[in-house]
């Protein structure tokens, strides 16, 4: 009985394998994709990305084989001295990054079996590995609480990490801690235990460093862990399993009828059975009698190199990839590679990530990109040789998903930045699919005609009628020029309107050309129809043209107005909103006029342009009204929402640019969705904004220049909701959705770089103010002549950092926040020494922002203007002021005494010469009386 049901059992795993194998690829694009490159040009140390991870604060890193690139969603920061130690030999290659997040550590580890480390918190490679640290290692591992090395030289060294310091701590056969030092083989249960298998036996770490011997005199071949049990298997063929406890569960033997593992590289437990793969068969054990069998799944020299959450992965020689779900019953297995010399030429041929949705993304070397959906059990294919590629070559590295779900592809021609687009869902139609001449699709019109169908005009003047149920397209008509607009009357005629041959009306061409069926001008861009009746005709250089509603076979008579200016004569669109009045879009702005006067003069049309002050822009291409009443006008420079004050005769408008999140200033059609979100097309994409939050997300409709350039004023809305426009290789078809998802909303913004005076922080040359990484600096000092700041910061959600908005104001010089924008830096030039404290904040949803990220820089005084040197000014000033005080008093004492004798000699010789004088008259009477 039981070998029956044995025997049913394993012919039920036989068909479900042969069913599967003969069970086609499919591609039904149940999951779309969209991407950009990164190479070298973009910053990235080198084009060939070996290695990615994503770390605790959110930065992608690239190991390359010119060291490690660090990405923020905007620019790359590179790192290729990975060692202090300035007579070391440098090792610039990565080939492996391993993350600990626990301890904000990314290791790296080179061909030539060299680790190193850098300390996320200090910015900085760790020195520990530079001299008698180094060491050619065979193997690493990394636990719960730190990094396990193996090596010749010191058997196994279990490293921790803490306060900027490692601490090793060796296991060997010399200090009696590990039964053997080789062919050593390590694993981790869930208790934190570490397992360590070598050629002597095995041996059980707990988490408080003690080193338990389990076995003694084994050479184990394998070791394996589900986290709750440990297996391992000798050469001899004895199989042991432990519970995470140290304690023995059960022992085996594998018979030799059954076979012999000489080497296993690969190993799991899967479905209550131990799952062994050798070089040539596959053995199982069940784990609750210990019996061997050999399954029905025989996959000879499987490799497994590469953790995946839901799934055991494993690879073959002969290009085929194997699932095993760990909690169900899915078995699958995919042939993926034919070419033997892409199969023999790399030993990793295959590498795998999981999604969050349990999507398998498994890249080749070789033949592309290969997603697996278990929902619906569908295989995609993603090549180099497809119509539109999402990479230029099939020979991918690796593989990785971070947390924002955006997924990277490594080649040797740069990385690939790819999100599933689950936003927007589209479709691309060209209108003559089997050419390559590029006006045959470059659409340059459309119109809802009704029945589900549209009238479709392309840059080759020819005009088609698309039905969008059937997707059949008829050619209704060839002109001599190229169709701007096609409409029908109220009477069901049609007025087709072309840049150059002039106006069709009913199969009758109009133009100036034309004596008998006279039209001022033969650039005719737009016709709309009143209430009376009235047919208003934009043209190109002619102004406006308003021709009555006839009857029978008489020429048409036409009316000019708002032909005197150039440029107000250039008129892009009309709009007709639900009030009766006529908006007209010019090369000199907008203009308005009520078409329920029944007599239109120029004098009644009111005017609002930048020459006026009333508009910011000039040039308006095209405009709609929404369902709320407001006007919407696209225009070079930006989108306006505007709302008519009927009492005031302004118009009130907001502009919306890239600073607000737009995709691109020139801005060519608008279109209104049933949800209220109005879609407006521009040269490099398309955005979508929110008219009650006025969030803008902004998208790429395809991976070419040319379906990402929207043609002016070409779009409509289906009646089953869909929007159609109009770009430089074909139609666009948009299915809405009600919402969009949004960011995460404990996202904030993180300082990525500062760069003073030009240069960034992370160069030598500013090295010297970086005490730890800007994301973990709240404050920063920097000398006076380095005061020009250019700061960077991002939110790292990769699959929308083109929507991601940012707001800030420096504490210090503005006193409120600046407006939102898209660029994601802030530049502060020759800022006055003092203390500042700038502020950033992310936009996470309508209306919300992001907890503010600060950072305090202060601007030290030049040395000449610091306390101390106007405490010496002072002590120079009062010296100086001292000394010339005292020079001062002995020249005065000096003039004073000079002055005092020059006094006394005067007085000397006035007296004697009054003396003199006395005795000299008597003598002279007495003479004279003598005499």
């Amino acid at each position: 009985m039981k070998r029956n049901k044995k025997t049913f059992y394993t012919l039920l795993y036989i068909v479900g394998f042969i069913c599967f194998w003969l069970m086609p690829l499919q591609a039904s694009g149940s999951i779309k994709l969209d991407g950009k490159r990164l190479s070298a040009k973009d910053g990235l140390s080198c084009n060939t990305v070996n290695d990615i991870i994503q770390d605790r604060d959110g930065f992608i890193w690239f190991g390359t084989p010119n060291g490690v690139s660090r990405y923020d969603g905007y620019q790359f920061i590179n790192f290729t001295n990975l060692s202090k130690n300035s007579g070391q030999k440098p090792h610039h290659s990565i080939s492996q990054l391993i993350n600990d997040e626990k301890h904000g550590l990314i290791w790296g580890y080179n061909p030539s079996n060299i680790l190193c480390c850098f300390d996320l918190e200090t910015a900085h490679f760790s020195n520990f590995f530079d001299k008698e640290n180094a060491a050619l290692l065979k193997n690493r591992f990394k636990s719960q609480n730190g990094m396990w090395l193996f090596s010749g030289d010191f058997g196994a060294r279990y490293l921790t990490y803490s306060n900027g310091k490692f601490h090793a701590t060796d296991y060997t056969t010399k200090n009696g801690k590990l039964i053997g030092d080789r062919q050593l083989q390590i694993q981790e249960d869930f208790k934190h235990n570490i397992w360590i298998a070598s050629d002597k036996g095995l041996n059980r770490i707990t988490p408080d460093g003690k080193s338990h011997l389990m076995l003694k005199n084994q050479h184990i071949i394998t070791l394996t862990t589900d986290g709750n049990h440990i297996a391992v298997l000798t050469d001899k063929g004895d199989a042991f399993l432990y519970d995470n406890s140290g304690k023995p569960v059960r022992k085996s033997h594998l018979p030799s009828m059954v076979g012999y593992v000489g080497k296993s590289r690969a190993s799991f437990f899967c479905q209550g059975e131990w799952y062994i793969f050798t070089q040539e068969e596959t053995f199982a054990m069940n784990l609750k009698t210990g019996i061997f069998h050999k399954p029905a799944i025989q996959i000879p020299n499987a490799m497994s190199k590469t953790f995946l959450k839901s799934y055991e992965f494993l690879y073959d020689k002969k290009g085929n990839a194997y699932l095993f779900s760990k909690k169900g019953n899915l078995f699958r297995k995919f042939h993926l590679l034919d070419d033997k010399a892409y199969i023999n030429g790399r030993d990793k041929n295959f590498v795998a990530a999981e999604d969050a949705h349990g999507n398998v993304y498994i890249v080749s070397y070789g033949n592309g990109l290969f997603i697996y959906n278990p929902k619906e059990d569908e295989l995609q294919h993603f090549s180099a040789a497809d119509k539109d590629p999402l990479f230029h070559s099939d020979f991918l590295l690796n593989i990785f998903i971070d947390r924002s779900g955006c997924i990277w592809i490594c080649t040797g021609d740069g990385v690939y930045c790819c999100r599933e687009l689950k936003d927007l869902y589209t479709e691309h139609v060209k209108i003559e699919p089997n050419t390559n001449r590029e006006w045959s699709n470059y659409v340059r019109h459309i119109s809802n005609i009704g029945n589900d169908k549209l009238a479709v005009s392309t840059r080759a003047n020819r005009t088609y009628i698309y039905d969008t149920r059937t997707q059949q397209r008829t050619l209704e008509r060839q002109t001599d020029a190229c169709v701007y607009d096609y409409a029908i009357d109220p009477q069901g005629k049609k007025w087709i309107s072309t840049k150059g041959d002039g106006i069709y009306i009913d199969n009758v061409r109009y133009s100036k050309y034309k004596k008998e069926h006279y039209a001022p001008g033969a650039a005719f861009y737009k016709t709309i129809f009143d209430k009376q009746g009235r047919a208003w005709i934009a043209t190109w250089g002619e102004g406006l043209l308003i021709t009555p509603q006839t009857m029978g076979q008489q020429p048409r008579k036409f009316e000019q107005f708002l032909n005197a200016d150039g440029k107000e004569a250039q008129i892009h669109d009309l709009l007709l909103d639900r009030k009766g009045r006529l908006w007209v879009c010019s090369n000199n702005g907008i203009l308005m006029v009520n078409t329920a006067e029944k007599k239109i003069t120029a004098q009644k049309f009111l005017r609002f342009s930048d020459e006026n002050g009333k508009l910011p822009v000039s040039e308006i291409n095209c405009g709609i009204e929404a369902h709320d009443g407001k006007l919407w006008f696209a225009a070079t420079g930006g989108v306006l929402k505007c709302s008519y004050d009927e009492k005031t005769r302004e118009l009130e408008y907001e502009l919306f640019d890239t600073s607000k999140g737009l995709t691109d200033n020139n801005t060519r059609s608008l279109e209104e969705d049933n949800y209220g979100n109005i879609w407006i097309g521009t040269e490099e994409g398309i955005s979508r904004l929110n008219a009650k939050t006025n969030d803008i997300r902004s998208f790429q409709t395809g991976r070419t220049i040319f379906s990402n350039n929207f043609t002016e004023n070409c779009a409509t809305k289906l009646n089953d909701g869909r929007l159609v426009f109009g770009v430089s290789d074909g139609m666009i078809f948009i299915q809405p959705s009600r919402t969009i998802s949004m960011p995460p909303a404990k996202m904030k913004a993180a300082i990525t770089d500062l760069a003073i005076n030009g240069i960034s922080i992370y160069e030598a040359e500013n090295e010297q103010f970086l005490t730890k990484a800007l994301n973990y600096t709240r404050e920063i000092s920097l000398p006076h002549d380095k005061n020009s700041l250019n700061i960077h910061f991002s939110n790292f959600d990769y699959p929308h950092i083109q929507n991601a908005m940012y707001q800030y104001y420096l504490e210090g010089i503005d006193k409120t926040w600046r407006p939102m924008t898209s660029i994601n830096h802030a530049e502060f030039s020759d800022l006055n020494p003092g203390s500042y404290t700038l502020h950033i904040r992310t936009r996470i949803g309508s209306n919300q922002w992001s907890e503010e990220t600060l950072l305090h820089i202060t601007i030290y005084q030049p040395w000449y203007n610091t306390v101390w040197a106007w405490c010496i000014y002072l002590l120079i000033i009062s010296g100086a002021g001292v000394l010339y005080y005292r020079s001062w008093l002995r020249n005065f004492e000096l003039n004073q005494q000079i002055a005092l004798e020059k006094q006394m000699s005067d007085f000397r010789i006035n007296f004697f010469t009054h003396i003199s004088h006395e005795f000299r008259t008597p003598l002279a009477i007495i003479q004279s009386a003598v005499e």
